[in-house]
């Protein structure tokens, strides 16, 4: 919204985010089954999840098969709201370091796009209005993304799943260590690394150029690597590391 809108207020950011929300709904099952699933969701299939023209969902089966053929075609699927915890599957799973899945927050409210447009936008503070409130709450957005929901409580499902056949134990050390080098990661290259944009909105992209991997996607690499370093010979974080 900022890119698009420039400087924004955070009761002014709210009330587009609703307006955007209003304007995806024609998408019919949500825009995560549509984006996600390899086989497109035509309006035969449209037709077996909803009654026309009233929106009413006809069918929960239609959904099903669709959510099941997302799972099937996917190794792993993680969640925004368990970010940290799928990244540590993803690191089991794959059998990489913990260093592998460290990352620095390239965006926050408050804080500053990551001027790919030429200039550096403010990300409101984050406000949600109880207007945008009860449309997120509201029959007609449930009904129009209904698929979305159905995929997200699946996707839960499976990272449970996934972290009882690696074992609960083994999962929560992996995922302490990682927390505690996120921390350590914080700690010595927070305020150190060149985003695109400095924390005055400034446009810095030559600085960012030798610290991002491209413009602000894994920015801080060269001082996470260091850090890793620096852990894997216990100069650094003296939490003992899990089996």
């Amino acid at each position: 919204l900022s890119r698009k809108h420039g400087k924004l207020t955070a009761a002014a950011a709210d009330a587009l985010l609703r307006e955007a929300a209003v304007n995806v709904r024609h998408l019919r099952g949500g825009k995560m089954i549509n984006a996600l699933s390899t086989a497109p969701i035509g309006r035969d299939r449209i037709l077996e999840m909803y009654h026309k023209p009233s929106g009413q969902i006809r069918a929960v089966a239609p959904f099903r098969a669709v959510v099941a053929g997302i799972l099937d075609d996917y190794d792993f699927i993680g969640t925004v709201e368990r970010l940290d915890e799928s990244l540590v599957l993803l690191q089991m799973l794959l059998g990489i370091d913990a260093g592998d899945v460290l990352y620095l927050s390239a965006k926050s409210s408050g804080g500053y796009d990551d001027g790919r447009r030429g200039f550096c936008a403010l990300i409101p503070k984050t406000y949600v209005s109880e207007e945008t409130h009860q449309f997120f709450r509201s029959d007609n957005w449930t009904r129009a993304n209904y698929g979305d929901r159905m995929l997200h409580e699946a996707v839960n499902r499976s990272l449970d799943a996934t972290i009882a056949a690696l074992g609960a134990d083994t999962f929560r050390r992996a995922l302490d260590e990682h927390f505690h080098l996120l921390a350590l990661a914080d700690e010595e290259c927070g305020g150190s690394v060149a985003f695109p944009c400095s924390t005055t909105g400034t446009l810095q992209t030559k600085k960012a150029e030798a610290n991002c991997y491209w413009n602000d996607a894994g920015c801080g690499y060269p001082c996470l690597d260091r850090l890793v370093d620096k852990w894997q010979t216990q100069q650094v974080g003296p939490q003992e590391r899990p089996s």
